[in-house]
């Protein structure tokens, strides 16, 4: 029996790669080849949300989508700044993002380190929030990202099976519902603007980290 699934926010990825994802998640949409799920977490009122997908690309060529900030903004919903302010290495970087929100809405900040390493035959990419002396004081509120990963594996010639993860928390004043209401399509907009940025004629590739 094939267990029911869930991913985080707007603005704005451990389970093995492709198999059914841990007890807990419930299916919450099936659109435009994107399945979304939720997750209750212990101790927050905030849920995860996830989402899953087979893209018509090469594994490197979505690396080059998540990792490129030159073009963050054209895929990522409500994303506003984009800065890299240090690259550890080519596949560890420490960011910060602003994401514009509606008014009365402050806007929301993130500084995060993002990873990425290999997993058998595919990658995998974490994201979470850290600090970092070169971060500007936030425009609004400091939100906080939990967990974020994207799992990328081969599913046959030019597909890869792409699954995204997240459990973030906003901050500041806004109920736990709306935070809800607005992250569940979260998913479905992170991968289908995933997906747009993969069939672009300027898109590059990525080679895949070296294993270990």
């Amino acid at each position: 029996m094939r267990i029911r699934l869930s991913i985080v926010w707007v603005f704005l990825l451990t389970a093995l790669p492709g198999l059914i994802q841990a007890k807990g998640w419930e299916e919450i949409g099936n659109e435009d080849g994107v399945k979304s799920f939720r997750k209750d977490v212990p101790g927050s009122k905030i849920v995860a949300f996830s989402g899953e997908t087979v893209i018509k690309a090469s594994m490197e060529r979505i690396l080059w989508v998540l990792m490129s900030n030159e073009h963050r903004k054209k895929w990522v919903h409500r994303l506003k700044d984009s800065r890299v302010l240090e690259r550890k290495s080519k596949y560890s970087a420490i960011i910060y993002q602003e994401f514009g929100l509606p008014i009365p809405i402050s806007n929301r900040d993130y500084v995060y380190q993002a990873d990425v390493k290999r997993s058998g035959t595919g990658a995998i990419v974490d994201i979470r929030s850290t600090t970092h002396p070169k971060a500007p004081k936030t425009v609004g509120v400091r939100a906080y990202l939990r967990r974020c990963q994207y799992v990328l594996e081969p599913r046959g010639p030019g597909e890869t099976f792409i699954r995204v993860e997240v459990h973030t928390d906003p901050k500041g004043l806004l109920p736990s519902w709306l935070v809800n209401l607005i992250q569940k399509k979260w998913p479905l907009n992170t991968l289908s603007g995933i997906r747009k940025m993969t069939q672009k004629t300027y898109a590059q590739e990525v080679a895949l980290p070296p294993e270990g």
